[in-house]
């Protein structure tokens, strides 16, 4: 059984990011809280990365060994584990600095984004 991505989700009518979206009340700039206390496992080119922190819009995580360029694209996984229902993304490369660099989703399964939005915040 495959799981529909988000954009397949909105392609059809279902915008579950609508559901979870911050209104201008929201503390951070992105709308999105970031979350530090619960870090997610991803499964990046073979490679195991632990976030730093994420939010519903995208990860921080020690920078991949391989170069990327500024907005390239890579694709991974959320391993599954007791907090995180497993599934694919395609993130966006933003920034690098000081060993570090910040993705923002492209596509993520439904079941991954609704898991997260559990430990999300208010």
């Amino acid at each position: 059984m495959t799981v529909p991505t988000i954009s397949q989700d909105i392609s059809a009518g279902r915008s579950v990011w609508r559901l979870f979206r911050r209104g201008p009340a929201a503390a951070e700039r992105r709308g999105r809280p970031r979350v530090t206390h619960r870090p997610m496992r991803l499964l990046i080119e073979g490679r195991r990365y632990k976030t730093r922190d994420w939010s519903l819009g995208g990860f921080r995580i020690v920078a991949p060994a391989r170069a990327i360029p500024p907005r390239g694209t890579i694709a991974g996984a959320v391993e599954d584990s007791w907090s995180f229902a497993g599934g694919a993304f395609t993130a966006e490369l933003c920034w690098t600095r000081e060993g570090e660099a910040g993705f923002r989703f492209l596509d993520i399964s439904s079941r991954t984004f609704l898991s997260m939005a559990r430990h999300a915040g208010p």
